[in-house]
């Protein structure tokens, strides 16, 4: 009785997680794992990395993300390193007895794709928030709106 309900939950399960990729694939599109292989072209009169988001990022993170001695391991100092995100592994890890892989922009891999099957992801904040925390970082991140202007709206 007991493994004939369990076989029934899990085939619900299987059915409701089968749809649920179908109709996101349906309104979305099917994951494209290369899309941030290549560099993002900006629209006219749109923002610009070069101009508008490079500023900010030189003026505010590239102090704490601009070299390989962030916890998380996000580097901000080029396109490159923004397109490989974060690492939620630990890079100061105490417990660790054995060296970590290597995780060296431009050497250990080329493209954002290679990076994701290294464990890198996008979403940076929850990495960022982690790192902080464990690393005892005690500078304010800035909040949306604040000073995060960009130069062309300076303008």
């Amino acid at each position: 009785m007991r493994s004939t309900t369990l076989a029934l939950i899990v085939t619900c399960f299987a059915g409701c997680a089968t749809l649920t990729q179908d109709s996101l694939n349906e309104r979305y599109g099917r994951a494209d794992t290369t899309r941030f292989d290549r560099v993002p072209v900006a629209a006219a009169g749109g923002v610009s990395y070069r101009d508008d988001v490079r500023p900010i990022l030189d003026n505010r993170c590239v102090v704490c993300h601009g070299c390989y001695d962030a916890p998380c391991q996000l580097k901000l100092g080029a396109w490159e390193g923004i397109a490989r995100g974060a690492s939620k592994a630990p890079v100061y890890d105490s417990a660790r007895l054995s060296e970590a892989p290597t995780t060296r922009l431009f050497i250990d891999a080329q493209l954002p794709s290679q990076w994701r099957s290294k464990g890198f992801d996008r979403g940076a904040q929850r990495a960022h928030a982690v790192a902080r925390e464990q690393s005892g970082c005690k500078r304010p991140v800035p909040q949306p709106g604040a000073q995060a202007r960009t130069p062309a709206a300076r303008r």
